[in-house]
């Protein structure tokens, strides 16, 4: 990551040339400094959660609350997280945009890599919403009708007590999965051919 930046800076400064790769690569940066600023700041939930399941602490009397707050969080760093991963993705394959332009094959297979690249990520950064899209207040309404006394289940997750909530969990794993991998060799087969 250091080198990349170093060669965007390189080529902004001496260069005066801004090419896609650099600002896919600016977005990852970005993207990656606030996920890691953002888990940094729910990861005492984490702690506590845990220290509660061990029997070492009760819970505190806003414990709904900081679940709720930490699970929005959660959602949040986990789009940023896969915000990073595919903007480097695309970084890379615009990087080799260049060296493929004038081959027709590997043109062919650059833009067919593109295209899946395309809705594959349209499904996967917003990932985590569309597996649990409930965040905010309302769901503090319906975890306290669900959860009065918040020591009896520590995961207080309402997507958690939804039946299609697991299925939906583990489709979105296997496709990130699958997807991930599929788009690693796509990307590395774009530069072999």
């Amino acid at each position: 990551m250091i080198a990349a930046a170093a060669r965007a800076i390189i080529r902004i400064h001496q260069l005066k040339i801004v090419h896609a790769d650099d600002y896919f690569f600016l977005v990852a940066t970005a993207a990656l400094i606030a996920g890691a600023g953002l888990f940094y700041a729910f990861i005492g939930i984490l702690y506590t959660v845990h220290a509660i399941s061990e029997g070492k602490t009760i819970p505190p009397p806003n414990f709904v609350q900081e679940i709720e707050h930490a699970a929005s969080q959660a959602q949040i760093a986990e789009l940023l997280c896969w915000t990073t991963i595919f903007s480097i993705k695309f970084s890379f394959l615009f990087y080799f945009r260049a060296l493929v332009n004038r081959l027709h094959k590997m043109e062919v297979w650059w833009w067919f890599t593109f295209a899946v690249f395309i809705p594959i990520t349209a499904i996967i950064i917003p990932g985590p919403f569309i597996v649990c899209p409930h965040t905010g207040p309302s769901v503090l309404c319906r975890l306290s009708r669900l959860h009065t006394d918040s020591s009896t289940n520590i995961h207080v997750v309402y997507c958690s007590s939804n039946p299609g909530f697991l299925r939906r969990e583990h489709g979105f794993l296997y496709f990130t999965v699958a997807s991930d991998i599929v788009t690693d060799i796509m990307r590395r087969e774009s530069k072999s051919w």
